[in-house]
């Protein structure tokens, strides 16, 4: 066989292996997850002014590993997140999935071609300090932050070495301002900066009579009603502006 026949075989044989190769790798390309959506979203949560002041670290991780297309909202607690009360940590992280109930587009979530993830809780690891072991809620697309219910994992008997764990439920009730153990905090002056789970412990204040909640491009505004002409304003769950 001539040099230039082997030089043409050669090339032939190149040619289809290229495409041998692009007919394997681009569908494989066209079907990936893709989770880029989902990681935008664990972005804007920590990007949120309130989400900062107790959480330093956001992240999505699978729920189940045999199941690709659902996640956990997944956040690493700061220790101002350990001396908070059950009651306030609920709200916390109530407050946390109003911000990805923002952003999740009613959590279908794009994730590739013909695929849509989801959100199926917010998983919290505490801080070294914590006796917890972990705090969880499920995720849900309408509910408000006193709405939930945290499920905590502690050790048994609070010992850090204890392989034993016992599982408890948090639960928001109307009264629970006014039932509040914390008697020092409840007589604090309500201050800008502030977020909502502050402002409901506070004595003078409590829980609103109603609320205006307004979604807008640069995040969630709301308007707490207490009385004529008595109202608080938040931005992102940060408290802006108080009228009295």
């Amino acid at each position: 066989m001539s040099k230039k026949k082997i030089i043409l075989l050669i090339s032939a044989l190149s040619v289809v292996a290229v495409g041998i190769i692009l007919a394997i790798t681009i569908p494989m390309y066209i079907n990936r997850l893709d989770t880029s959506n989902l990681d935008a979203i664990a972005e804007k949560v920590g990007n949120d002014k309130g989400v900062k002041k107790n959480f330093n670290q956001v992240w999505m991780s699978k729920t189940d590993k045999s199941n690709d297309r659902v996640y956990d909202l997944s956040l690493a607690a700061k220790p101002s997140f350990t001396s908070l009360s059950d009651k306030e940590k609920l709200l916390t992280v109530g407050e946390v999935m109003e911000v990805a109930q923002k952003n999740s587009n009613f959590n279908k979530i794009n994730c590739g071609k013909d695929k849509v993830c989801s959100i199926s809780r917010i998983y919290i690891l505490p801080a070294k300090n914590d006796k917890a072991v972990s705090y969880e809620v499920a995720y849900d697309l309408l509910n408000n932050p006193e709405e939930n219910t945290l499920l905590i994992k502690d050790r048994v008997d609070d010992n850090p070495e204890s392989t034993g764990f016992q599982r408890r439920e948090v639960t928001y009730s109307e009264n629970d301002d006014e039932q509040s153990e914390d008697e020092e905090y409840q007589e604090k002056k309500i201050a800008i900066g502030m977020t909502k789970q502050e402002v409901v412990q506070l004595k003078d204040w409590g829980r609103p009579k109603s609320i205006h909640k307004t979604t807008t491009a640069s995040g969630i505004n709301e308007q707490w009603v207490y009385g004529i002409s008595r109202y608080l304003y938040f931005d992102n769950g940060v408290l802006t502006t108080i009228q009295e």
